[in-house]
């Protein structure tokens, strides 16, 4: 890649040096910190004015050469070299650099802030002669020659402050490095990394690519794991900090490994006028939000480095140290215990088994689980409660560790003899082995075994609860409403637990049942519970999950994108409340935006987010939510016309999929199979597989489920649901069931006015691919029939919604926009014919007979006017390629 296609966010400055750097202008002076790209600017606008037909001539200052007069000009004035340093060797100078009276000449100075003085005079006596256009670089913040200031201050030369990358452009130089589409949240760790500075941006991802930090994760760059600090990104950043004062340093180490550090807490062992020093040097900088005042680095890196060059046995007592001072506060700030316990795990302090316990519950409600899992352990090491080897159990579950998890529960279920021990003891072990061990029968026979030992009805409600969500979420509705109605009312010390849970399962289950106007009641009690008992946020998403679902079943997508905005806020303020990044809380709000994308027909945005989410899950946590990822993005791709695409995904989903613990979703799994036939060119089977997905979904009463399938049947050319999506659209909550009846019933009786009616309201309600898909039926009728004023108008209307679209690719629109001498059958086996499959697997595959195969196998070469199958392919092969 040549450097100037490569070079990210620098348009505006380019444009700028442009203007200024030519033959009749000033120049510019570039102004700017350590790697921020001046000198590289500097270079591509050098060369484009050689392009220009000027000449060239470039110095680089340095510190060696500021002990020598003209120093940094010598190797292009060897004929000034011994004359005496006055004012007529700098005219002497001036005609050597430039010669003559014609303004052919550029002169380009790097470093100009370690110019000697007589190199910075020539400097100014060229800019105030007016003899060549100048280039120069100054590093911000260093202490600048007069002369060389005299350029901007006094208007000779314009100055042009060189900012680092925005997060955006960051993100785009990253991609240009790795050459591929990079994570998100990778995306922003190395912005809050960097700070946009593009030389520490190559460096870090160099440094991350060496040590395989940074790999590609189901097709898209992802970072995990620790920063790899190699000794070229150490001194990229160390330079500031090898100079300072000892105090000023040790500062800066405490804060390094403390930030976000308070001013009180700094202040216990480390001078405040050092602090004010660092403050000032711009290493360190105070954040006011509030009344609380938190002490940061100024740059990221410089952690990173300190870290790096700090002794093992010097960091372990300077995490002892944190740990005594914030304990000496007293911890009152929220999230104290987390930031206690950060520091004493690796520090030289005695352990407190029991603050480490609870420092355990805090790390999972945040969904910080390996931070948890060392808490944990740490507490059992020490002789912590039963209690820690219950939240060692949940945070190994969550991480997907499902028979480790189980293995250390069942090692201390005998000190659990409290109902409250008993209880939790039993519901954790259970939801283990129900979601992820995938043990059903032993998750039931743990819950009957542990509610017999129970005195208290409030527990035993509890373990009812997950009895009963684990009923919803293997699909068996009407078994799981029997559960929660024998539930008693939350009583005032009803753990908060049962209420998390079981709002967990009436919000699944109101869902898939098109039961909207009751969800957010349910959501609210949930979150309530929540917020009771922190250990348990990580149930938080699982709510919000329920709650998309069912605003995007129902239809109300303005709704469902104020749901994922209410967690996209959570997360963040989680992430600042605890100082690092909820990943899982990230990867589920993407998920959120990547489903909505969806429902709204934005099919490349749903890609890339989905790609996103699925790339998280399947390291973070590689079971339910990875599973759902999956069908989004298997969905996604199939829309947009990327059958390989959505193959791949759909892989992804059967190989993720619990049947046995997951039966809710197999309704779900049938449809993307649809998706996946519709995106190979076979809607007939396409059609079929929608058909059994809804009455999968009919058969396990999941009825806003069986209208969107049915739906989707339409939406494919299926002309038969329309009487079942009449009555369904008189028992499902929202707008999408009858605006999906009106649109059955307008394809079967070939209404063309209201299938245009009906894409209007898909639009409205913000459903746009589904306007489209109805707007291309309506094409087809109006073909059909000759219709050609009407065929063009729908044609127009299809291209808008296209475009809002992102260009998918669905069989109405196939047969709208790419008409075909060839019959819906006669295509089928014409793309199968193409992707190389023999005429027995076609008969397979369509289930009909070989006979009837090689039938359409010759009427498609007749129509198309090919002799033989090879032909076919040929022909359908440089179609699928023209339209791609």
């Amino acid at each position: 890649m040549a450097p100037e296609q490569s070079f990210t966010g620098r348009a505006p400055e380019l444009a700028f040096l442009a203007e200024h750097l030519r033959r009749d202008g000033p120049g510019a002076v570039l102004v700017g910190g350590a790697g921020v790209g001046k000198t590289r600017l500097a270079v591509v606008a050098a060369r484009r004015a050689v392009d220009d037909g000027l000449i060239v001539r470039r110095v680089g200052a340095t510190t060696s050469s500021q002990a020598l007069p003209l120093g940094a000009f010598a190797p292009l004035l060897p004929g000034a070299m011994g004359m005496a340093p006055d004012f007529s060797i700098l005219i002497k100078a001036a005609e050597l650099l430039v010669p003559g009276d014609e303004r052919g000449t550029a002169i380009v100075v790097d470093d100009a802030h370690l110019l000697d003085p007589l190199s910075a005079s020539l400097l100014l006596h060229l800019a105030l002669t007016e003899r060549a256009p100048l280039l120069v670089t100054v590093r911000a913040g260093e202490k600048c020659p007069d002369a060389v200031a005299a350029l901007w201050k006094d208007g000779l030369v314009p100055r042009l402050d060189v900012r680092p990358l925005a997060e955006a452009e960051t993100a785009e130089l990253v991609e240009a490095i790795v050459d591929g589409p990079v994570q998100s949240h990778t995306q922003n760790r190395l912005w809050q990394l960097t700070q946009g500075n593009p030389l520490l941006v190559h460096t870090l991802v160099g440094a991350a690519l060496t040590s395989g930090t940074m790999a590609p994760v189901g097709g898209i760059w992802r970072w995990r794991g620790s920063l790899h600090c190699t000794p070229g990104l150490v001194d990229a950043v160390s330079s500031r900090l090898d100079s300072l004062d000892p105090a000023v340093y040790a500062a800066v180490e405490a804060v390094a490994y403390g930030e976000p550090i308070g001013p009180e807490l700094l202040s216990a062992f480390t001078d405040p006028a050092a602090v004010d020093q660092a403050e000032r040097l711009g290493l360190l900088a105070v954040h006011v939000d509030g009344r609380r005042v938190e002490v940061r680095l100024g740059h990221p890196l410089y952690g990173e480095a300190v870290r790096a060059r700090t002794p093992k046995l010097a960091e372990r007592r300077l995490f002892g140290r944190l740990a005594a001072a914030l304990a000496g506060t007293g911890g009152r700030r929220s999230g104290d215990t987390l930031r206690w316990a950060k520091f004493a795990l690796d520090s030289d302090v005695p352990p407190d088994p029991f603050r480490f316990t609870e420092a355990t519950a805090r790390a999972i409600g945040l969904y910080e689980l390996d931070f948890a899992v060392r808490c944990a352990r740490r507490a059992l090491d020490s002789g912590g409660p039963v209690e820690a080897s219950i939240l060692l159990g949940m945070a190994l579950s969550w991480l997907d560790r499902g028979e480790e998890s189980e293995a250390a529960l069942a090692a201390d279920a005998a000190r659990a003899r409290t109902d409250e021990q008993i209880m939790t003891m039993a519901f954790t072990r259970a939801a283990n082995l129900n979601w992820v061990a995938v043990r059903p029968q032993e998750a039931d026979l743990v819950l009957r075994e542990a509610r017999e030992q129970l005195s208290s009805a409030a527990d035993r409600a509890v373990l009812d609860a997950f009895a009963a969500v684990f009923a919803v979420q293997r699909g068996h509705l009407e078994e799981g409403w029997a559960m929660l109605d024998r539930l008693p009312a939350a009583p005032a010390d009803w753990p908060p637990v049962a209420t998390v849970i079981a709002e967990i399962a009436a919000t699944d289950a109101l869902g898939v049942q098109g039961r909207v106007d009751e969800v957010a009641e349910h959501v609210e009690r949930g979150h309530a519970g929540v917020d009771l008992a922190p250990q348990f946020g990580v149930m938080r998403h699982g709510l919000g999950m329920g709650h998309i679902n069912a605003l995007a079943w129902a239809g109300l997508l303005g709704a469902a994108d104020d749901v994922a905005d209410f967690y996209a806020g959570y997360t963040d303020a989680s992430a600042q409340l605890s100082g690092t990044m909820l990943m899982h809380g990230h990867y589920a709000t993407t998920l959120f935006r990547s489903r909505l994308a969806l429902e709204r027909g934005r099919v490349r945005t749903a890609l890339r987010l989905g790609r996103d989410a699925a790339a998280g899950f399947a390291e973070e946590d590689p079971g339910a939510w990875a599973v759902m990822a999956a069908f989004v993005l298997s969905q996604a791709a199939a829309a947009a016309g990327d059958a390989d695409g959505a193959a791949a995904a759909f892989a992804d989903a059967e190989r993720l999929y619990r049947p046995t613990t997951q039966g809710l979703q197999a309704p779900i799994v049938l449809l993307c199979r649809a998706w996946l036939a519709a995106a190979n060119g076979t809607p007939s089977r396409a059609r079929a597989l929608a058909r059994d997905a809804a009455s999968l979904a009919a058969d396990l009463h999941q009825w806003a489920v069986e209208a969107v399938a049915l739906h989707t049947a339409v939406r494919f050319g299926d002309r038969a649901p329309a009487e079942r999506l009449a009555a369904l659209a008189q028992q499902i909550d929202g707008p999408r069931a009858p605006l999906a009846a009106r649109h059955a019933a307008a394809f079967a009786a070939g209404d063309v006015g209201g299938l245009e009616a009906v894409s209007l309201d898909f639009e409205q309600l913000g459903a746009v691919l589904i306007a489209a898909d109805a707007s291309a039926q309506a094409v087809s009728i109006y073909r059909g029939r000759g219709d050609l004023r009407g065929e063009q108008t729908a044609l127009t209307r299809i291209r808008h919604l296209v475009e809002l679209c992102e260009t998918p690719d669905t069989p109405a629109l196939r047969e709208a926009l790419r008409p075909s001498p060839l019959t819906e059958r006669e295509r089928e086996v014409a793309m199968l014919v193409a992707a190389g499959l023999a005429n027995r697997q076609i008969a397979e595959r369509l289930v009909v007979s070989v006979r009837t195969v090689e039938g359409h196998v010759y009427r498609a070469c007749t129509k198309l006017g090919v002799a033989d199958r090879a032909g076919l392919a040929a022909v359908l092969g440089s179609a699928e390629a023209e339209d791609r």
